[in-house]
């Protein structure tokens, strides 16, 4: 029964507390230790796997990142299963995840603004297209409401094939810039 496991549930959800807030909190901590006022060049140095490809003034943009990550990863998992606040949530945070980054642009090279705004912009259509065409064991779902899902999962599916194909076009293009060097 559902008392037995209520132990497990408690540390499940203290666990996903303490990771989704503690990660992105720690990587935080140590971006400003290395990049604040009083921030030490080895301190940089060890932070630059987290920190190199954003502009120096994004240089906590990470940990924004990391809490994208864990809130469409591991929170939407347990905000009410199998539910259509399921999918709300997991639309609202992927929604704000494209505003931030595109409105944001905080790569450096912006290839990688557009290509993280493509990546943010397909979590989002699925969960709206998973919003759509969700229903309840029995319930009816119209022949609008499925034109409207399938025209979703194409859109899906463009977000999805373009990642790759203007990845390839902005590599062949540094390398055209690099010759021309």
């Amino acid at each position: 029964g559902s008392s037995e496991h209520a132990p497990l549930c408690v540390w499940a959800s203290a666990m996903i507390v303490l990771v989704c807030a503690g990660m992105p909190l720690s990587v935080l901590g140590l971006s400003y230790l290395a990049f604040g006022p009083s921030g030490k060049r080895w301190q940089r140095g060890f932070v630059s796997l987290l920190t190199a490809s954003y502009s120096p003034r994004f240089f906590y943009f990470e940990a924004i990142d990391l809490l994208r990550k864990l809130l469409l990863s591991s929170v939407v998992v347990v905000v009410e299963p199998t539910t259509r606040l399921q999918l709300i949530f997991g639309q609202v945070v992927a929604g704000l995840a494209v505003f931030i980054f595109v409105g944001v642009q905080p790569y450096k090279e912006a290839p990688f603004n557009f290509l993280q705004g493509l990546a943010c912009l397909q979590v989002f259509i699925t969960f709206v297209a998973a919003s759509a065409l969700h229903h309840a064991p029995g319930e009816s779902v119209s022949h609008a409401t499925w034109e409207v899902g399938v025209m979703l999962i194409a859109a899906n599916s463009l977000c999805l094939f373009s990642i790759p194909v203007y990845a390839l076009y902005a590599l062949r293009e540094a390398q055209r810039i690099a010759r021309e060097i």
